[in-house]
């Protein structure tokens, strides 16, 4: 699942829903912008107020980032990538038990120089993004750019693992 239209570029929240119902890697992939001003730029550009899919053609100051609920065998959560290593390799790690057929309460928040996500009450991600290199991990999940959700679908092709009642606050 992926929006198109424009959304803001930091400074937001998400919230949804979602739910393993077969499989072993991850059953929420959430990529959303993380527009700021990149470490790797040298020209002092300010990142944009708004993004849209055509925001994110060559241009490495306005990047996404996604966040990783279920991966790696089932219980990887981080976000990929930060400083060029993904959810199973930075700050961001953790793990989770998740059970099958069970929803789960998710909440991202965004801004300028933090990513803080909670699984329900719990917060599982909190990381400053000051002087990192936000990115994302090269593959399939780079269709969801700039705001989508994407699950990887069992070993008998299963695709039903479901995200439900989101909700963006936030914005410029």
């Amino acid at each position: 699942m992926r929006y198109i239209g424009e959304l803001p570029a930091m400074n937001f929240e998400v919230r949804l829903e979602a739910k393993r119902i077969s499989g072993y890697d991850f059953f929420c992939g959430l990529t959303f912008p993380a527009a700021k001003q990149s470490a790797d730029s040298k020209d002092g550009k300010k990142p944009p107020k708004t993004v849209t899919p055509k925001t994110f053609e060559g241009d490495a100051d306005a990047p996404c980032c996604t966040l990783i609920l279920g991966g790696w065998g089932g219980g990887l959560t981080g976000i990929s990538s930060i400083d060029h290593m993904d959810a199973a390799n930075n700050a961001t790690t953790g793990v989770e038990k998740f059970e099958k057929g069970k929803w789960y309460q998710v909440r991202l928040r965004v801004t300028e120089n933090r990513f803080e996500a909670w699984l329900g009450e719990d917060k599982i991600i909190d990381q400053d993004t000051k002087d990192k290199r936000l990115s994302m991990r090269p593959g399939d999940i780079e269709m969801s750019v700039p705001f989508g959700i994407q699950h990887v679908p069992d070993d008998r092709g299963d695709p039903r693992d479901q995200d439900r009642r989101g909700r963006w606050t936030g914005g410029p």
